[in-house]
């Protein structure tokens, strides 16, 4: 790993809104383990380290008190920020890579051909679904295609070459073009 993917800041959070008039805001934890905040002790918001004054769970709903936040305005000028960690402070992932690491990935079939770039990967809860620009219309305008992120589409995924590799036949039938 490079010293720049070391320093790099991971999301592990959305602030989704504030809750109460104290400045609480109500946090989706990005791995879906709304209790990987209980030993969090600062998070980096727009580069900015902040620091987790409490932490609380309700059923699968997290909800954080931050330093200089106090008030339901203060909260709610966080909403939609994403709450990151340094690469190197968090666990190595199951997989190898983190969501993070596929953005800018060539999307390709198993023989090869190039069907897209990976621009965004997002979670609804039911599954990664991947966004993806892929050739140039007449428009001048590339063409965006999504797709559900399932095991059995997907035949490789090499980060160190950013490159997705998926059986083209079984990708077909999951993709929705824009």
């Amino acid at each position: 790993m490079t010293n720049k993917m070391e320093n790099q800041l991971i999301p592990i959070g959305e602030i989704l809104k504030p809750r109460g008039l104290k400045g609480e805001v109500k946090v989706k934890a990005l791995n879906g383990e709304p209790t990987r905040f209980f030993n969090v002790k600062k998070v980096f918001i727009d580069e900015r380290q902040v620091k987790i004054n409490k932490c609380s769970c309700v059923g699968t709903n997290t909800f954080l008190f931050l330093d200089e936040v106090g008030s339901v305005e203060e909260a709610e000028k966080l909403r939609g920020k994403f709450m990151c960690l340094p690469r190197d402070e968090l666990d190595e992932p199951q997989d190898g890579y983190f969501v993070i690491d596929l953005i800018g990935a060539t999307v390709e079939s198993e023989t090869g051909e190039k069907l897209g770039i990976i621009v965004s990967i997002d979670n609804y809860g039911a599954g990664d679904i991947i966004e993806c620009s892929g050739e140039k219309l007449e428009s001048g305008k590339h063409q965006t295609f999504r797709f559900v992120f399932l095991d059995d589409i997907v035949k490789e995924v090499d980060v160190e070459n950013k490159k997705f590799v998926v059986y083209k036949n079984k990708w077909q039938k999951v993709v929705v073009f824009d």
